[in-house]
Parts: C-alpha cells; structure tokens; sequence
C-alpha cells in the first residue's frame, strides 16, 4: 500500500527551517516529511505554501517569515528576478554566511565519502559578483517583443534581463546591443521565434 505523505499540495502550513539544500532552499520537516521552500534559512520560523508533493519529499513557497534569521539582508524586486532564474540563489544570505554555507556543503560530500578531512573556510572575494566571462543566454519573443533573460527555474518561461550581476558588465553591454540589432532588423527571426505570452 502507498503511503500517503503527510502534506497536501495547496496546502498552509508553518514549520521551523533546519537546513539548506546544495540549491540554497530552506529544509522543512513535516512529520519527518521533508520539504524544499526558497528564500528560508535555518533558524527561521516561516508560513509557506505546498507547491508539489512527492514520494519522500516536496516544495513549497514562503508566504510570510514568521522569525528571520541574522544572516537574511533584503533583496530588491532585480534581486527576487535573478533567483527566480537561479543565477543568484543565496542572495538573500549575507556574504558570510554563504561562504560558511559552502564549506558546510564540502563537509557534508566528504562525509557521505566517509573521508576525514578538515575543510578550511572558504575563500572569498572583495567583489562577489560581475566574474564570469562567458555566458550563453536564451532569445524568446515575450507577448511578440524579442527578449534576453534566463528562465525561471524549473520552467521555460524566461524572465528577461539587463544585467545578470555575475557576468562581466562587458558581456551584459554586448547582449543587449545584439538584442536590439534582432529587434530590429531580424524580422524573419522573430517570425519564426517561438512565442511565449
């Protein structure tokens, strides 16, 4: 007989957040169910929403912090747009503690591995972001005007962007030069470009 699990997708519940996922989700623990909810950090008391319920775990969606942990800074209306398409998960961290929360990942794949090795702090940067240089970026027609972006996770919705805040400036300057020339002289692109509304 299936077992049934202990939460309902649609469903409202309160829990307190024990871990982070390799994602930067906060964990949840429903009757030892567990369940993976962005934009929650250990230590934090939340109200969220089930989103999908599995066979031996689920997701679900903050709907208010009920407590907040000292490590949570303030993420602007950008910043909710580039974790909706994962380029910054942990930007709701502060600096430090994602690097603690990388080395805490280490730890744990050494463990699993059964090898007793010390982790170091991880080092970090004066300047945590505008550092890769490279990038390969979607092209999608958004209610019929040509867009760069990323998509939203887990989905192929794209949420269009400017600046991808990891990227060299560099790059972002150049896309969106590219973006424009197809907007305006590639027509026959944008007739045969899927469409998305």
């Amino acid at each position: 007989m299936k077992e049934k699990a202990p939460v309902e997708k649609n469903e409202t519940y309160t829990a307190d957040v024990v871990d982070l996922t390799y994602e930067g989700n906060g964990v949840v623990k429903i009757d030892n169910y567990s369940l993976f909810v962005g934009n929650a950090l250990p230590g934090e008391k939340v109200k969220f929403v089930v989103t999908k319920v599995g066979k031996n775990f689920g997701y679900g969606r903050v709907l208010d912090h009920l407590t907040t942990s000292p490590d949570r800074v303030d993420t602007s209306d950008k910043d909710r747009r580039l974790a909706q398409a994962g380029i910054a998960p942990l930007q709701h961290m502060t600096y430090d503690a994602q690097l603690r929360f990388k080395q805490h990942q280490i730890e744990n794949l050494l463990q699993k591995g059964k090898l007793a090795i010390d982790v170091l702090p991880t080092i970090g940067m004066d300047k945590p972001y505008h550092y890769r240089n490279k990038a390969t970026i979607p092209v999608r027609l958004v209610n019929g005007k040509l867009e760069t972006g990323f998509f939203r996770q887990h989905s192929h919705t794209l949420v269009p962007l400017e600046d991808y805040y990891i990227q060299d400036p560099r790059i972002d300057k150049a896309l969106i030069v590219v973006r424009d020339i197809l907007r305006d002289n590639g027509s026959y692109l944008m007739m045969n470009a899927p469409t998305v509304a």
